[in-house]
């Protein structure tokens, strides 16, 4: 797998001895962490927490996590593309986020974006079978995906709203209007400890992940 050729060839940078830190507390002390000391990406630092506790603090050890997301990231393109055009444009799609530099970069670091690419394409692979063949599972399915997303990264709302405002627009779905509506209030209150959480801890952290995303 690519994402594991030469993972431990460089030290721990800075924005992952951030998550290492995290990973290393115990898991009562990690709750402060989340709840507004450094909210985003408080379900990747669980994860990570967890994820060391099992199979150590090197840097092939923390970086694997991520090493796996971006393998199922490829999964979920693949899925998402081949649910919309067809088979050949699932694993051209595949191929594609699998040979490309920057996903490739971020599923050797040791933090939350690689597990943010998973979410949102999984969420936006439910949202059009949702769209296609509405069922109760798939919006339960739907709703928890968007919801782990934000709590991925706050990006991920981006997203969301994007899948929203296409849904509120589309002729197929204006007969379920109300229905989307419910869906879309059941995320946000989901959601809203976690815009607590990011109000306690101020605009430094995102604007900080912006900076880091634009690198």
């Amino acid at each position: 797998m690519l994402n594991l050729f030469r993972i431990d060839s460089t030290s721990i940078v800075l924005d992952e001895a951030t998550s290492v830190k995290f990973a290393r507390l115990h898991f009562i002390s990690l709750i402060p962490v989340v709840a507004g000391g450094d909210p985003n990406m408080s379900l990747y630092y669980v994860l990570l927490n967890l994820w060391v506790r099992i199979f150590g603090e090197s840097e092939t050890a923390v970086r694997s996590l991520s090493a796996i997301f971006g393998a199922l990231a490829v999964c979920a393109i693949y899925v998402l593309g081949a649910r919309s055009y067809g088979r050949i444009t699932g694993i051209v799609s595949g191929l594609m986020l699998g040979f490309n530099t920057f996903m490739m970069q971020y599923a050797q670091l040791a933090r939350s974006y690689a597990l943010l690419v998973v979410l949102v394409t999984l969420s936006s692979y439910l949202f059009v079978i949702e769209v296609e063949q509405p069922s109760k599972r798939t919006r339960i399915a739907y709703v928890l995906a968007s919801a782990a997303s934000v709590y991925v990264h706050y990006f991920a709302a981006y997203v969301v709203i994007a899948q929203f405002a296409t849904a509120l627009m589309l002729r197929r779905c204006v007969p379920r209007r109300r229905e989307w509506i419910t869906t879309g209030t059941v995320i946000l209150l989901l959601c809203a400890p976690e815009a607590f959480f990011a109000y306690r801890g101020g605009a430094q952290r995102i604007s900080l992940d912006r900076a880091v995303l634009a690198e």
